[in-house]
């Protein structure tokens, strides 16, 4: 996306094009989520765009932020779907709320580690 001519007709339709993803992603995302992962994700997506415009390598630093952010989002997604398959009694039984619990904490330990690099830059 990045053009030298950010005002140019092709930069600026463009922009219009990622604007148009950015709402439709996050239409999809739900923004009352309780692990804080879709949040993340909605506040990185405008980021994500406007990093794309400048001539640095900051695109690259939030593409890599937004990327290991979904990552986070697919995993809670696929280990939700399985253990909905599996059914209540054999979800708790094989401890999907304690993998539920280690995911989140691993989450949130990302988040503080993402934090404090930020900090430091």
């Amino acid at each position: 996306m990045a053009m030298p001519d950010i005002k140019s007709d092709k930069a600026l339709e463009r922009r219009q094009t990622a604007d148009r993803l950015i709402a439709l992603i996050t239409l999809q995302l739900n923004p009352n989520d309780k692990s804080g992962i879709d949040q993340n994700l909605i506040k990185l997506l405008p980021e994500l765009v406007k990093s794309s415009e400048k001539d640095d390598n900051s695109y690259r630093v939030f593409e890599e932020r937004f990327v290991r952010h979904a990552q986070f989002l697919l995993k809670e997604e696929w280990e939700k779907v399985k253990s909905e398959a599996k059914g209540t009694t054999l979800a708790w039984l094989t401890g999907s709320g304690c993998k539920r619990w280690k995911r989140a904490k691993a989450y949130q330990e990302f988040c503080s580690a993402e934090k404090q690099s930020a900090n430091l830059n």
